[in-house]
Parts: C-alpha cells; sequence; structure tokens
C-alpha cells in the first residue's frame, strides 16, 4: 500500500477513536442503587432451582409497600397511589419470557418472569346514573 493510503486509514481510526470517546456515555445503574428510588419500588427474589437451566432466575416484582419516596417527601401525583377522576394510576408488574431446560428434559421451555414494575395511566369513566 501507498504512504498515503497508510496515512488516509491512520487518520480514519483517530477520527473514530475521537469520536467515540467524545460521545456522551450512558449512566450505568446497579440495581440495589435505584430499587428504592423509583416511582415504583420493586422487591427482587431469586429463583434457585436445582433442577433448571439457568438454576438461578432473578424475580423483579412490584413491592407490597408504597414507595417510600412519595411519603418521606409527601408526593401525591403519579403512582404514588393518588386517583384523579379522569384516570387512575397504580404499579404493574413487567414480564418477559425467559427459555429454560429442566433436568431429564431436553425440550426447552419458556416461562414468564417478572422484570420489573411501572406506573400505568388506566382511563375511567364515570359510570352513568340509575334512574
Amino acid at each position: 500500500m501507498s504512504h498515503e493510503r497508510y496515512l488516509f486509514i491512520a487518520a480514519s481510526i483517530v477520527l473514530a477513536a475521537a469520536y467515540v470517546l467524545a460521545r456522551p456515555q450512558p449512566k450505568e445503574f446497579v440495581l440495589s442503587d435505584v430499587v428504592n428510588k423509583t416511582m415504583c419500588p420493586i422487591e427482587v427474589e431469586i429463583n434457585d432451582n436445582p433442577d433448571r437451566i439457568p438454576r438461578r432466575i432473578k424475580y423483579l416484582r412490584c413491592a407490597a409497600r408504597p414507595n417510600k419516596l412519595c411519603t418521606e417527601h409527601h408526593i401525591s401525583h403519579g403512582c404514588c397511589r393518588q386517583h384523579h377522576h379522569a384516570f387512575v394510576t397504580e404499579c404493574v408488574e413487567i414480564y418477559d419470557w425467559v427459555h429454560v431446560t429442566f433436568k431429564g428434559n431436553d425440550v426447552p421451555q419458556v416461562i414468564k418472569v417478572p422484570v420489573g414494575c411501572t406506573c400505568l395511566i388506566e382511563e375511567t369513566t364515570a359510570a352513568a346514573e340509575v334512574s
């Protein structure tokens, strides 16, 4: 290859590296840091089955207790259980499907696993008057 071609390739690599380094990096969150800082708090459960592959699956369920941040800061909106005349908000679990295999059975199966909790807005309508 010619000297100019090597120079072009080197310049391209330097520009690509500069572009990648200049981009804002996405924040990474550790589950234990954010578990109680969301509008819909979660409880983490490790489902352990020695006869299953994978043996351990992390279940992220909606917590039974209300968000402590809502109570501490006297917030009464969103999924802090505030109801409005036109809509109701509530924390609901989000599910995904996980492929598993059980010992003694080579046929893969799919199980439904809770993977988080989010605030759901549900529209409501006023009931008609009864005569």
